[in-house]
């Protein structure tokens, strides 16, 4: 009678090495899906500021640089970023699309732009230089009331 070879002897180890293998893609891919979602989540923020940035410009009389600033701040605030990071702009054109000389001298009917920006790199969750060019950004047009 011959003997079977014991499989649990020839299998040690096996474990290990699968999991070995496996973890570095499972702990990217987990990485990957956090990134992604602080990407979501700080284009929102940019999205949500860039159209307050507007409804402040057209509704008070409030001056150019106290709206960049609030918006900045608060900007900053949500994205755990620096202030000099985050870059916010106000424009006032015409209706036929010719820019204002200021933001202070819009009149009823102009358009006014808000443009919001803010280095990925810069609110990024881990180092990550492949999302090292990536700005977020978004711009918001309304009418001055």
């Amino acid at each position: 009678m011959s003997r079977k070879p014991n499989i649990r002897k020839q299998r040690n180890g096996t474990a290990a090495v699968e999991f070995a293998m496996v973890m570095p893609v499972f702990v990217i891919v987990i990485v990957g899906a956090i990134e992604l979602c602080n990407m979501n989540v700080a284009k929102s923020i940019v999205i949500n500021e860039s159209r307050e940035a507007v409804r402040q410009a057209i509704n008070t009389n409030a001056d150019g640089a106290s709206i960049i600033s609030a918006i900045s701040l608060r900007v900053a605030e949500m994205l755990r970023a620096q202030t000099a990071d985050i870059t916010v702009s106000l424009v006032a054109k015409a209706p036929d699309g010719t820019a204002r000389s200021s933001f202070s001298k819009a009149i009823k009917g102009d358009l006014i732009e808000a443009h919001v920006s803010v280095p990925y790199s810069k609110i990024a969750l881990f180092s990550s230089s492949f999302m090292s060019s990536i700005t977020v950004r978004d711009s918001c047009v309304m009418q001055k009331e």
